[in-house]
């Protein structure tokens, strides 16, 4: 009358076969307890500290997952096939559905009945491939038992893996606990040369799995050739090289139109030419040089004034103890041209306003007004 009523795995014991094609026979026998989700008073009274909310998430029958894409050390995507073959609850067929989750296949097992409580003995047989792993001086089997995706607890998770006649088994591990853990609360056997066995020490708790690894040595399996391989991985990440196509054709494309339009013309003669382009002044070729405004196109323009004779600078030292250079500016020689004649020297200033005007050193507010007239240009 104590029985206890949690949903749970009683025992969990995978038989995989390896061909020699690298083609694994699996078949899993799951014993489930379905309880129907109320402990009895009696049954606490026996186990004070066992949970009150206990698990009820078996209804309908079993729920399986199995991954079939996994990730390698490069971090590609490699795609496990995956064919189940039967299914059996107590000796008899059982019904069943898939789909696709995650990183591989989801199977419901059962019918849209409610399970009856009691004990229940599931036997899944599948097979899979891409599942070994081919080392340099060795060839491994590095497989999950049970998974980590049960929400109940497991009270004993095995597993017999036997090798093609001819292979030994010279290394073997084994790791409990959750997925990427490394505790190892198990056991390993050799039955004979090509066949180990593997069983957990303790009670599995939700979301726990048993994982073993066997090796044995080269020359046994059959490798895939490196052509299958290499179609294999463009299948499998197809976003990569589909990627490349398009970087690839958009490069053929602009490579061709730059071979057709896109190459400058071919240069002709340079002549030199020994005067400055037409209706240009020095300010304005300073401009467009530097494609901004700077204090030397102001000097500049004054220069220009005076090359046209407009106006005479005059430099002197001048200075009691530390001397400086000053520029002193005087109407020039050419009397009889205007400013207003020059449209290549109009910088906007009035010319009389720049006779007797000192240059020197230091903040001058007419020399200011001057040079933001001439930015203002």
């Amino acid at each position: 009358w104590a029985a206890d009523q949690t949903d749970r795995i009683l025992n969990f014991f995978s038989d995989i076969k390896v061909r020699k094609n690298g083609l694994l026979e699996v078949t899993e026998h799951i014993t489930i307890y379905n309880g129907n989700g109320k402990q009895s008073d009696l049954y606490y009274d026996i186990h004070p500290d066992a949970e009150k909310e206990i698990n009820n998430d078996i209804q309908h029958g079993l729920v399986r997952d199995f991954p079939t894409i996994y990730e390698d050390k490069r971090g590609f995507r490699v795609v496990a096939p995956f064919t189940l073959k039967a299914a059996f609850r107590n000796g008899k067929p059982e019904p069943y559905k898939w789909d696709e989750v995650g990183n591989g296949i989801r199977h419901w097992f059962g019918s849209d009945a409610y399970l009856e409580e009691g004990i229940h003995e599931y036997v899944i047989s599948y097979e899979t491939s891409n599942q070994l792993i081919f080392h340099d001086n060795k060839d491994e089997l590095y497989w999950n038992v049970n998974g980590t995706g049960w929400v109940f607890t497991a009270d004993s998770v095995g597993a017999k893996i036997t090798f093609p006649t001819s292979a030994k088994i010279f290394e073997s591990a084994c790791y409990t606990g959750l997925q990427g853990a490394t505790e190892k609360n198990c056991v390993s056997k050799l039955l004979n040369d090509s066949t180990i066995l593997f069983s957990g020490t303790s009670r599995f708790n939700a979301n726990e799995g048993l994982t073993v690894a066997a090796a044995i040595q080269k020359g046994v399996l059959i490798a895939p050739n490196t052509r299958d391989t290499y179609v294999d991985y463009i299948k499998w990440n197809w976003p990569i090289p589909a990627m490349m196509g398009v970087l690839l054709f958009m490069l053929a494309i602009n490579l061709l139109i730059w071979f057709r339009i896109g190459k400058d013309p071919e240069q002709g003669t340079i002549i030199p030419q020994f005067e400055p382009p037409y209706n240009i002044s020095p300010a304005d070729a300073g401009f467009i040089y530097h494609q901004k405004y700077k204090p030397q196109q102001f000097s500049a323009a004054l220069i220009d004034l005076a090359m046209e004779k407009l106006i005479n600078i005059e430099v002197k030292r001048e200075g009691l103890i530390v001397k400086s250079t000053t520029y002193t500016l005087h109407k020039g020689g050419n009397t009889n041209l205007a400013l207003e004649e020059l449209p290549t020297r109009a910088y906007n200033w009035s010319l009389p306003y720049l006779y007797e005007l000192k240059i020197s050193n230091g903040y001058d507010h007419r020399i200011a007004g001057l040079s933001s007239k001439l930015k203002s240009l």
